[in-house]
């Protein structure tokens, strides 16, 4: 099997240590057999935070995942929890498009009853808050907290640090929010954190979003392989009519 993991932005000067731990998490989690390929953006902006941003990068990542499919690999995992572009390309392509997000918060429903998201850049809290509501959440989720102490520069650079920032925000989400489940809303946080087996060694377990994706990556390429299950055509992930799309090509 052939994942196509997807960057949400064009290549920085920091993703090869990024990428290095996708990668480390993917030899742990993946079959021994699958291939998982990272791809960055081949044009857009480097954050897809601010709305017009988003809105570009996200028509940038439907295009390539697009490219993905014509190249022949099994399935794709849109590598960011913002999930810009995720209803889009479903809509346009056959194989599994698997999204950071929903992955994390449905391993997270399964390994307790009440889950926090801890988001490590203020920005893009009121992202989090919309995914939540938009897939009927609220219930299920203690609090959505800021990464207090730590910093994008300090994760690369002082990587133990960063981590110890992590451990005492996971251990306030337990014991003052009553989280029993928390999700990283960064995949480079859990990239790190998955990379170093570090998913159960805190106050309570991490939904990580980075194997997460992966493994409902390789579940849902079986499961169309072997039952032809796919995304309903009726309404979301309607395909454009081909007449559409020969007129604007991809």
């Amino acid at each position: 099997m052939r994942i196509w993991w997807q960057d949400p932005i064009p290549k920085q000067p920091w993703v090869d240590k990024y990428h290095s731990w996708i990668k480390e998490a993917a030899g742990l989690i993946c079959e021994a057999d699958n291939v998982v390929d990272i791809y960055s953006l081949e044009k857009g902006y480097p954050s897809p935070t601010p709305s017009y941003p988003h809105l570009y990068n996200s028509l940038q990542i439907v295009k390539s995942i697009h490219r993905a499919e014509e190249q022949g690999y099994d399935a794709v995992v849109l590598g960011c929890m913002l999930q810009g572009g995720l209803k889009e390309a479903r809509s346009i392509v056959n194989i599994p498009v698997v999204g950071a997000f929903e992955s994390a918060a449905w391993l997270a429903t399964i390994l307790g009853r009440k889950f926090s998201v801890l988001v490590t850049d203020r920005s893009v809290k009121h992202i989090a808050e919309e995914l939540v509501e938009q897939y009927g959440l609220e219930r299920r989720v203690a609090s959505i907290r800021c990464l207090e102490g730590g910093t994008f520069k300090m994760m690369m650079t002082e990587t133990e640090s960063y981590l110890q920032v992590v451990s005492t925000a996971i251990k306030r989400l337990s014991e003052e929010d009553g989280a029993e489940v928390v999700i990283p809303f960064c995949t480079i946080t859990g990239a790190l954190l998955a990379s170093r087996k570090l998913l159960n060694s805190f106050e309570i377990p991490i939904a990580e979003p980075v194997s997460a994706s992966l493994k409902v990556a390789e579940a849902m390429s079986k499961l169309g392989k072997s039952f032809n299950l796919s995304v309903c055509r009726k309404s979301v992930y309607m395909k454009p009519p081909k007449s559409f799309l020969d007129k604007i090509p991809l």
